[in-house]
């Protein structure tokens, strides 16, 4: 998905169960992107949850020069 003019970066978008069940659900509660994010990263190509941390993967980020090398983001509720 493209973030601001970085094609590729990625975003993720997080649900939370409104009140009156899934039903009601039409909007992300919140959106996720890395502050440092490329284009290209594909951020949030992989997602891991575990009660309030998410950990948010960029396999395609490019790290101290080396394309590809990947990344990792670790966001816990607050």
């Amino acid at each position: 998905m493209t973030v601001g003019q970085n094609q590729g970066q990625g975003i993720v978008f997080v649900y939370l169960e409104p009140a009156g069940g899934w039903k009601d659900t039409s909007f992300p509660s919140v959106s996720i992107t890395a502050s440092d994010g490329l284009a290209g990263d594909d951020f949030g190509a992989a997602v891991a949850i575990s009660s309030t941390t998410a950990v948010v993967g960029a396999p395609e980020r490019t790290d101290h020069g080396r394309s590809g090398a990947g990344g990792a983001w670790v966001f816990d509720e607050q």
